[in-house]
């Protein structure tokens, strides 16, 4: 019984899920500022905790839920500009660290065709 009930305790704690970890927005006119929101889920029994997002230069992170409860939800809300970009594809990253042993750090992607 106590095996059982430490291997159950090994898997413990927060699981984050992103089911669409890359956008691909419509094409857009250079200058156009693109904004959107990541879904992220705790599939965990422990909370899941953001704790730092770092996004590429050009782009601002706008707010996010920092603290997921267990089968909760949150957003991570990103701002892209796409000044000088007319006539090539845009592609950010915007870097994203928890506290989820299995996944610590994973990106989440923009991406899409500036028009001139």
């Amino acid at each position: 019984m106590l095996t059982v009930w430490l291997a159950v305790q090994a898997f413990a704690g927060p699981m984050v899920v992103v089911d669409n970890p890359v956008y691909e927005f419509a094409p857009e006119p250079d200058g156009t500022k693109i904004q959107y929101a990541f879904i992220v889920k705790n599939a965990g029994d422990a909370d899941l905790e953001i704790e730092n997002i770092v996004p590429d230069w050009g782009c601002e992170l706008g707010s996010f839920d920092r603290n997921i409860p267990p089968g909760g939800e949150g957003k991570i809300k990103i701002k892209v500009k796409t000044n000088g970009y007319g006539g090539s594809r845009l592609t950010k990253l915007f870097r994203v660290r928890t506290n989820d042993p299995a996944n610590r750090k994973f990106n989440l992607k923009v991406t899409g065709q500036v028009e001139k």
